[in-house]
């Protein structure tokens, strides 16, 4: 079912026709180039599968493109576990505020990443009331901002946002959704026309 917005999320990423895994050259070249294409291409599909085992489809871009470079998602494969980059992105009035995890754990909680960045950033900020709506709350109803994803494969002019639950761990807030190389959490803070914090959102 859907729910509709109270706010509107601008989003800068690429679309979804974007997310196509590159071919490894269509065949040109000869010798090692092609080997070692072929590798990337073998631990891309071994990364995918393993997503996969955990219901998380990952949508590849073509090699070259930043957000394929900067992907440091992993697969230890004696602990048979996957280490996350995330991607967290905080709407504070008109800025979006980009902040990285490099490898997280499946098994960590979101909430103990969060905080992480909620605590650097108010350090780090002269206005420290901006960064207020932010904090984490004792009780669900003294929540002030709302965590969600992006729904791939809607139309542009309907997005669809998909809440998440910061007390979930990685791996258990990821089943069932479609990630771009990785995972992008946007945090938006209620105003008090969205204390109910809806967002459109889809039931998977």
């Amino acid at each position: 079912f859907k729910q509709k917005t109270a706010y509107d999320i601008s989003l800068g990423l690429v679309g979804s026709e974007m997310c196509i895994r590159d071919s490894g050259g269509g065949g040109r070249g000869r010798g090692r180039g092609n080997g070692a294409m072929s590798q990337a291409q073998r631990a891309m599909d071994a990364l995918k599968a393993k997503c996969a085992e955990r219901g998380v489809e990952v949508r590849f871009m073509a090699n070259g493109m930043a957000r394929r470079r900067s992907n440091t998602t992993t697969h230890h494969r004696k602990r048979d576990e996957l280490s996350w980059r995330l991607e967290w992105v905080f709407h504070i009035n008109s800025e979006r505020i980009v902040r990285i995890d490099e490898k997280v754990e499946e098994s960590s909680a979101l909430r103990d990443a969060y905080a992480a960045h909620v605590k650097e950033m108010t350090l780090a900020v002269e206005n420290k009331a901006s960064m207020a709506p932010f904090k984490l709350a004792e009780r669900d109803g003294d929540v002030r901002f709302d965590v969600v994803m992006e729904k791939f494969d809607t139309p542009a002019n309907a997005k669809v946002w998909i809440p998440i639950d910061l007390r979930d761990t990685i791996a258990s807030a990821l089943r069932g959704k479609t990630v771009l190389e990785f995972p992008t959490f946007h945090v938006v803070p209620r105003t008090s026309a969205e204390k109910d914090g809806e967002v459109v959102a889809s039931k998977q």
